[in-house]
């Protein structure tokens, strides 16, 4: 800290090293040659060998000592009618110098220090005066303090990220319901009252709920579990019992008609209460009355169609034509035997024959005529294939099972 300079704004302007050998030479020694510095060998001063310029032969050089503190003194001597009241020392005013010296050389900035009135007083002495070591002070409080923040945030973060795991949440997630609890909103506005009640509340019941459920949390469901929640609260209220969420509480109207496919949607909360499950099971009633009316009506088709089943396999035996068909062929057979009878015709033609033989008749030479025999039978109906049959009864069934399902949509 250096309680002694102060800070102040300087254009730098950049020198040419004429213009200083010029200044140099305006010296009161303007008319001796300029030499390179060396060190002197009977003081501890640094000096500069000076050689006449008038004498072409010089022996020897002589040399000028300056002082290493002649600056120091030099700038001692201007900041003295500045300050002419201190009461401090040279040799603390050379020690400042110096500090001030060294940090406007090293420092490449647009600002350097300058000396201030305390330039001639020990570092213990301003320190508690000091504007600059005030500053110093501050900083290093700031930087103590930062690194303390930082460590305490990070330990934070860890405890939380514990938490987290332990809850089986994210970290960012369990942060907003820290917040929420704490009554500030992910907007970061702070909440006020029972809003700030109401929302930790939400908050807590949301994740017993989504570990309940084996549920994944995300603000955006969490605001639509909210507004759910809402809902069950004011008709919990207006039936007078409690009510809980069931797993689809996250879920928009639309997102649960997408999850159904289609099905009938249930209401978003499950009652707990016996007085509950008796409205459920009220409900339940109408519906299996509306099922038997359908299976009555499946029932009424698959009896007639048995009926039309039952008629068509006792009419196709009924003619059972193979009995009459049986007894027919018996007046068939007297047929059969029938033809025979022409045959014993011949015989009083055989006798015309001899008795026109004698005669001289035309019909001796007559063929001799065979009669076919005639068999005439009526095919009988043979009996339906089984495999058919089953396969007609299998397509009567399907028949009556849609048309059982045709009255049940007609029925809802």
């Amino acid at each position: 800290f250096f309680p002694s300079i102060d800070l102040k704004q300087v254009k730098m302007v950049k020198v040419h090293p004429a213009a200083l050998l010029a200044v140099l030479l305006s010296s009161p020694y303007h008319a001796a040659g300029f030499t390179a510095p060396r060190r002197s060998h009977f003081a501890s001063t640094y000096s500069f060998g000076l050689r006449a310029s008038t004498e072409e032969t010089a022996v020897a050089t002589t040399d000028v000592s300056i002082p290493y503190n002649a600056a120091a003194k030099l700038a001692y001597d201007d900041w003295k009618t500045t300050y002419p009241d201190s009461i401090g020392t040279f040799e603390n005013f050379e020690k400042n110098y110096y500090v001030a010296t060294v940090i406007n050389v090293i420092g490449k900035g647009e600002y350097k220090v300058t000396l201030n009135e305390k330039a001639d007083q020990a570092g213990a002495v301003a320190t508690t005066t000091s504007p600059l070591n005030t500053a110093f002070e501050s900083a290093m409080k700031q930087s103590e303090a930062g690194s303390a923040l930082g460590e305490a945030s990070e330990a934070l973060a860890e405890e939380e990220k514990a938490l987290a795991e332990a809850l089986g949440i994210p970290a960012d997630q369990l942060e907003e319901a820290l917040d929420a609890m704490e009554g500030i909103s992910i907007e970061g506005i702070q909440l006020e009252g029972d809003e700030m009640a109401k929302e930790a509340k939400i908050r807590s019941e949301y994740m017993a709920w989504a570990k309940k459920f084996n549920k994944e949390q995300s603000e955006e469901k969490f605001q639509t579990f909210s507004s759910n929640y809402v809902l069950m609260e004011e008709y919990s209220l207006e039936q007078g019992k409690q009510m809980e969420m069931n797993e689809y509480a996250d879920c928009t109207a639309e997102e649960y008609e997408a999850l159904m496919s289609g099905e009938v949607v249930p209401e978003l909360v499950e009652a707990v209460e016996a007085e509950e499950v008796v409205v459920e099971e009220a409900a339940a009633v109408d519906v299996e009355a509306v099922q038997a009316g359908i299976l009555s009506k499946a029932e009424e088709v698959r009896a007639a169609t048995e009926a039309m089943r039952a008629a068509s396999t006792e009419a196709a035996p009924e003619p059972v034509i193979e009995e009459a068909v049986v007894t027919e062929p018996e007046p068939v057979v007297v047929e059969k035997e029938a033809p025979p009878a022409p045959v014993p015709a011949p015989a009083p033609v055989a006798t015309t024959t001899e008795s026109s033989s004698s005669s001289g008749g035309f019909l001796s030479n007559l063929p001799k005529i065979n009669l076919p025999n005639v068999n005439i039978s009526i095919p009988k109906s043979t009996p339906k294939d089984p495999e058919v049959a089953a396969a007609e009864a299998a397509a009567r069934e399907q028949r009556a099972a849609e048309a059982a399902a045709k009255a049940a949509e007609l029925a809802e």
